[in-house]
């Protein structure tokens, strides 16, 4: 309520933009994740940033096509030394609210992460980098391995988008792609026990910053690997029910609907 208060006694689109991230991650973490998308996107489409009603597997190998055509012509090097910051404060919002709502995409219309991770790269490439490029790079890695099977492709990609978070100290945004790059990608090069035990790590760095949506999203993943790893059943059985408990107290119901399904 106190949002769209805000929201509705604010005449400039920029002014309203931070009570609109916050409306998309609160709708989210809390279990609305449709509502929270389907919002995501209508603000998009103020910004500029127009998506079909929907998505082929031809939009999505075109989109990537694109992408990678363009990443060709950079090393990861010149991506971090030569790009120019992001200053455009209509394209950074836009590049602010794809990274939040992408985790709720992948549940509600996940065909759309594909186009999503090439515009926020395109975006970087084109008008210059802001630490939500990140997400970008990363995900475009991680559609490569998915689509395509490109393992080494999409592992390097997130390796730079963990370098893009240092080159501007986003100190409080590094827990959650460690997260992401240990739970989504470094397992198909690292071994698992490793990035389980970098998963639980990531628990109490994402604590530490007041990210708590990717604090219990690390221990969740966390959990699966131990498991897939051959970890004592009645232990892990303990860990994710006081993991579920948390989950409750600190309203994340989004992550605690995952946690249940993989407890069953």
């Amino acid at each position: 309520a106190y949002i769209e208060e805000i929201m509705k006694n604010t005449k400039d689109m920029m002014d309203r933009m931070k009570s609109i991230y916050v409306l998309i991650r609160t709708l989210g973490t809390s279990g609305r994740q449709e509502v929270a998308v389907e919002k995501a996107f209508h603000f998009l489409g103020l910004l500029g940033e127009d998506f079909p009603d929907d998505v082929s597997l031809t939009d999505i190998q075109s989109a990537l096509a694109s992408t990678k055509t363009k990443l060709a012509k950079y090393s990861h090097d010149q991506i971090l030394t030569s790009l120019p910051r992001l200053t455009d404060e209509k394209k950074h919002w836009a590049m602010v609210i794809l990274a939040v709502f992408l985790p709720y995409v992948y549940t509600v219309c996940p065909n759309y992460i594909p186009l999503i991770a090439c515009i926020m790269v395109d975006t970087s490439l084109a008008s210059g980098l802001c630490r939500e490029s990140a997400s970008g790079f990363f995900h475009v890695g991680v559609v490569s391995i998915g689509y395509f099977g490109e393992v080494e492709y999409g592992y390097q990609l997130s390796k730079l988008s963990l370098s893009i978070l240092q080159l501007f100290n986003a100190r409080s945004l590094y827990p959650k792609m460690k997260c992401l790059m240990n739970g989504y990608v470094s397992f198909w090069v690292e071994p698992l026990q490793s990035t389980a035990m970098s998963l639980a790590e990531s628990y109490e760095e994402a604590l530490m910053v007041g990210d708590v949506e990717y604090a219990m999203i690390g221990s969740t993943v966390s959990c699966m690997q131990n498991i897939v790893c051959g970890r004592e059943l009645f232990a892990m059985e303990k860990e994710m029910d006081a993991l579920a408990t948390q989950m409750a107290q600190m309203n994340q119901t989004y992550n605690l609907f995952g946690l249940i399904s993989m407890h069953k």
